[in-house]
């Protein structure tokens, strides 16, 4: 028995797909190319560009800096607010959309060396992602502190 599909049962299988219909809602890519990347961004999406060039051309261009104040100071709240009701249950104001994971572990570890000094060592499990070791590695340089990897179960 071969479970090997065929070129046929492919082409079937996406005519088929009920996603389909999604790919034109992203700007094309040159002919030929096949994006599998599972860490970035992904394709940009056709409204993304619709989107950059009106903020570019009349907040940025026309409002400057007002632009900021106009909107983009409480988008953070905002975004918040949309994805705690719809996905989390959250009320109003317990949800804030930040920075990375990363960037807020950078802050916060930050933040908890600079409130407790006179200490010498950061502690990491070895398992965290290796970006968030990498940030912590240099937060220890910084401030001459050791960084202690511990495994845990």
């Amino acid at each position: 028995m071969n479970d090997v599909p065929t070129l046929d049962d492919a082409r079937r299988l996406d005519r088929e797909d009920p996603l389909a219909g999604l790919r034109e809602r992203f700007a094309p890519t040159r002919p030929g190319r096949v994006y599998l990347d599972g860490h970035s961004l992904g394709r940009t999406p056709a409204a993304a560009l619709t989107t950059a060039a009106r903020v570019v051309g009349e907040e940025w261009a026309h409002d400057l800096i007002g632009s900021w104040f106009e909107r983009w100071m409480a988008l953070q709240h905002d975004l918040g607010d949309r994805l705690g009701e719809h996905f989390l249950g959250a009320a109003p104001g317990q949800v804030v959309v930040t920075d990375s994971t990363s960037v807020n572990l950078y802050k916060l570890a930050g933040a908890a060396v600079g409130a407790r000094p006179g200490r010498d060592v950061i502690v990491c499990d070895r398992g965290n992602f290796p970006t968030d070791r990498y940030l912590l590695e240099g937060l220890a340089t910084e401030h001459a502190l050791e960084l202690r990897l511990v495994d845990f179960d």
